[in-house]
């Protein structure tokens, strides 16, 4: 049984539709993450799981129990679900200490129940020396765990937090991430996370779902999503570096011909038609080694070093080729305005439609 499912989950407001209908099953103990640019509809589903929204059409379950039902009209409100929801906002009492801010859900049980579960919350965020301090007292880090300790001394069925990194510089961030992984690892519990960083959901999540324009652009593992993105927009939007985009046409034998280069029949799988192709590189797929897979002449326009690895821009062919971004640990004799030719490992090359942007099926 899936811990959370959405079938044909619909949200309007107005005439504007924020989600069309979806289909999402969550199972337990995922850490399950939305992302996608503002606007995409991932707040307002997490919203609707919340019952912080209610949705205009669909259904919804926790743990098989109904919350929603568009045609019965039924609506489980957000306290009588079992859910807990860390917001973007810490929204700390301040003039409450750490133990009283946790404690807050826990009010009418018995005292020793209530400062033993406190404890165990605060052991867990790893903040268990800092119960008697006060907000104003913490840092942004600080403050973004005892919100997280607050949800979870309730023991929730569910965790669902709504970007609750955002606010803290990229340090903090990066040490949080570690942090809610190794929780998870603990726990088992069920998280439903949303981002628009799409750093944050390849690092920490078991499933990621990609959203774009209030529709499920893709589902799938952090890798699948990142090494075969199922279209341009996904592929586009997930990565820490542009994703290369060459245009291309596969000719009627089967060879994939571009601007300056030349890729024989069978060499990219997912060459089965003639006609026009863009053709997908992820950044750090291309490299300088000699002969080492399919080759691309380029133009160097720059060479920008960033810390353990350098990005190189070049262009493809000559200086009106596509704009192409590298990723290599060695650029040993490459300058500006020279020329090289990099290779890429054929199983790393995708081909899209070049109307729909669609990935074509490599089989």
């Amino acid at each position: 049984m899936a811990a959370i499912s959405l079938s044909a989950i619909e949200k309007r407001f107005g005439e504007t539709v924020a989600v069309h209908p979806i289909d999402l099953d969550i199972a337990q103990g995922e850490f399950f993450t939305l992302v996608g640019p503002s606007g995409c509809g991932k707040t307002t589903t997490l919203r609707m799981i919340a019952g912080l929204e209610r949705p205009t059409s669909g259904t919804l379950t926790v743990k098989g129990r109904e919350m929603f039902n568009g045609r019965t009209q039924r609506f489980v409100g957000p306290e009588q679900r079992g859910l807990a929801m860390v917001f973007q906002s810490y929204a700390l009492w301040p003039h409450m200490t750490v133990a009283q801010n946790v404690a807050f859900g826990l009010a009418g049980r018995p005292k020793r129940e209530v400062t033993e579960r406190v404890g165990r919350a605060l052991e867990l965020v790893k903040i268990g020396d800092l119960g008697r301090r006060f907000p104003g007292e913490l840092s942004g880090g600080q403050q973004q765990r005892v919100a997280l300790a607050r949800e979870l001394v309730t023991e929730p069925e569910v965790l669902l937090m709504d970007e609750p990194l955002s606010n803290l510089d990229a340090r903090l961030r990066i040490d949080m991430r570690a942090e809610l992984k190794h929780l998870h690892r603990e726990t088992g519990m069920t998280i439903v996370y949303v981002t628009h960083d799409q750093i944050e959901a390849l690092t920490m999540a078991t499933t990621v779902v990609v959203m774009r324009d209030g529709r499920i652009a893709q589902r799938g593992s952090p890798g699948d999503v990142y090494t075969h993105p199922a279209n341009l927009f996904v592929a586009e939007f997930v990565g820490n570096l542009p994703y290369n985009v060459i245009p291309a046409k596969v000719e009627s034998d089967g060879t994939v011909r571009g601007h300056g280069f030349a890729w024989p029949a069978g060499t990219v799988r997912a060459a089965r038609r003639p006609g026009e192709v863009m053709v997908g590189l992820r950044p750090e797929a291309l490299r300088l080694e000699d002969g080492a897979g399919l080759p691309l002449p380029v133009e160097i326009v720059s060479v920008l070093p960033a810390g353990s690895y350098t990005v190189v821009q070049a262009h493809l062919g000559a200086p009106d080729g596509a704009r192409l971004y590298v990723q290599l640990g060695d650029v040993a004799g490459l300058e500006p305005g020279g020329r090289a030719t990099l290779f890429v490992d054929p199983a790393r090359v995708m081909l899209f439609d070049p109307v729909s942007g669609d990935a074509l099926p490599t089989t």
